[in-house]
């Protein structure tokens, strides 16, 4: 058991947001969205451990592009991920 961090707060793509969202994976489009939500609620550093593998039309790409460039413009501001983004 960890002691929580007031500044860490996880957000899981668990049973309860497949059921409220939809299936897996979900597109780049609502990964966009959700990535604009989390910098509205102040969100200082988004990492994904998510794997883009599936192809996506190039309207959705864009969206999560133009996303996270809008997130890290903020000073101090990152977006995360171990895998190939860009």
């Amino acid at each position: 058991h960890r002691e929580k961090s007031p500044g860490v707060v996880l957000v899981k793509i668990d049973d309860a947001a497949l059921q409220a969202i939809g299936r897996w994976p979900w597109s780049r489009a609502k990964i966009a969205e959700l990535t604009n939500r989390l910098a509205e609620l102040g969100a200082k550093v988004v990492a994904f451990d998510i794997f883009f593998s599936e192809k996506e039309n190039p309207a959705a790409d864009g969206a999560l592009a133009e996303a996270i460039k809008h997130f890290q413009s903020r000073p101090h501001h990152q977006v995360i991920s171990g895998y190939d983004i860009e």
